[in-house]
């Protein structure tokens, strides 16, 4: 990851609280591009990692939480137990959080959990795919004879007459797309329909002395439909490499036609608008995990889970008519925040060496000559009778000043304008402003 990541979480099941142990572990977040980099190769919105890890760039997350998106929203919610990194530039939007929940969760939220109703009815999944949509076909099942006006299956047409493809010569019909007339020679002069392992239809040159004296067998041939079955086969395919077994499983398992994951995701998200709408704030890890667990097993009867949440998404409208959400996020203000993130300076490490007594940071002070001391770019402060040697990362100039026969050195850069050290003296804390 060549960007800076300002904020990675562990998302998904193991942040609603409803993983098992056969869950994926996602992760997403956000990164933050170089400004350089974005005017010498281009803003970059976001980088996939692989299929389980994402992050967004800043301005693309916050145009995400601008729109109520679910998913960008549940990541500035994340419980602390799933805050793999995080910074001061994520934690300027995290301190204000709250300003992106609006009115728009109500399409956002409910729009989301529909969909998932659509998916879990499985209309279109390919566990539910019938045999024949899966099974290998080639050019031959999609085409078609007219015969007393009707139209019959090729395959079928052949079986009942006792032909072979491979003695039939189709010649292109024109100002007809897709449409051959078929010649049948017992001789085997002819090419066939298709050749072998090929996906193509094969022309045959009929001479006209063979035209004339044979009636030629009109042949369909459903193109488009053998390239979709094509289409559909190979993504079928990837998705056999690629599935959740342990959520196919699980489907089979229960038994029921609809797919139990899409429904406790759809719950969630209901009950996640809900909280939102009336409270103003929500909890990514859901307090009714038992009860979204058991659906993702399939231990309740899913079609009564369809009919409460398409209920409930209809009740969510007077709730969200009623609720004290703004109805947008004040751009304003998004404009502000990503103008501080992208300016963010860090500011100076500090790092220090512990003095238990004034014997042993007289002897520590003895140790350093005043090269290394300027060097170093030190200053000393006590806490609780403890004296402390601090460090600051950054390269400054020093003032020396001495009280009781002890010399202490303070940074002058405008950088510490504002801030107060403190000196030891005699035991006690002396407040030392920064003198320019």
């Amino acid at each position: 990851m060549k960007h800076k990541i300002i904020f990675k979480a562990l998302v998904g099941s193991h942040s609603h609280g409803t993983s098992t142990p056969e869950s994926d572990e996602d992760f997403s977040g956000v990164y933050l591009q170089d400004n350089n980099d974005i005017l010498s190769y281009g803003y970059e919105e976001y980088v996939q990692v692989n299929k389980d890890e994402k992050y967004f760039e800043v301005k693309r997350f916050l145009d995400l939480l601008m729109v109520a998106n679910p998913a960008a929203i549940e990541i500035l919610f994340t419980p602390e137990d799933c805050i793999l990194e995080t910074s001061p530039q994520f934690k300027l939007i995290y301190e204000n959080r709250h300003k992106f929940l609006t009115k728009k969760c109500y399409n956002t939220f409910a729009g989301y959990a529909k969909t998932q109703i659509q998916k879990s009815k499985g209309t279109d999944k390919k566990m539910n795919w019938e045999n024949q949509r899966v099974e290998r076909k080639g050019p031959l099942d999609f085409c078609y004879i007219q015969f007393k006006g009707k139209t019959i299956p090729l395959n079928i047409f052949l079986e009942n007459s006792g032909y072979k493809q491979e003695n039939c010569g189709l010649v292109k019909l024109n100002h007809m797309d897709n449409t051959y007339a078929m010649y049948y020679d017992y001789n085997q002069n002819f090419k066939g329909i298709v050749g072998e392992n090929s996906n193509e239809l094969r022309l045959t040159s009929i001479t006209k002395e063979f035209a004339d004296n044979y009636d030629p067998i009109v042949l369909y041939y459903n193109k488009d439909g053998f390239s979709t079955h094509c289409k559909d086969y190979k993504s079928y395919q990837t998705w056999l490499n690629e599935r959740n077994t342990n959520r196919y499983h699980t489907n089979v398992s229960h038994g029921q036609i609809y797919d139990s994951k899409n429904l406790s995701h759809c719950r969630r998200l209901i009950d996640v608008a809900i909280e939102i709408g009336q409270t103003g704030t929500f909890t990514v890890r859901r307090p009714n995990v038992d009860y979204l667990l058991e659906i993702k097993r399939g231990d309740t009867p899913l079609d009564k889970i369809i009919i409460d949440a398409e209920q409930d998404i209809v009740g969510l409208k007077e709730i969200y008519d009623n609720s004290n959400l703004p109805e947008d996020v004040d751009k304003d203000f998004v404009k502000e925040l990503l103008l501080k993130i992208r300016l963010y300076t860090e500011p100076p490490k500090k790092i220090g060496v512990v003095c238990e007594s004034t014997e042993q940071f007289n002897v520590w002070k003895n140790e350093q000559n005043q090269q290394s001391i300027n060097s170093r770019r030190d200053f000393f402060q006590i806490d609780n009778n403890k004296y402390y040697c601090i460090i600051i990362g950054q390269t400054c100039s020093l003032k020396s000043y001495t009280f009781d026969d002890m010399v202490y050195l303070v940074p002058q850069e405008e950088i510490y304008k504002n801030e107060i050290f403190w000196i030891c003296l005699k035991n006690s804390f002396r407040n030392v402003e920064y003198l320019l």
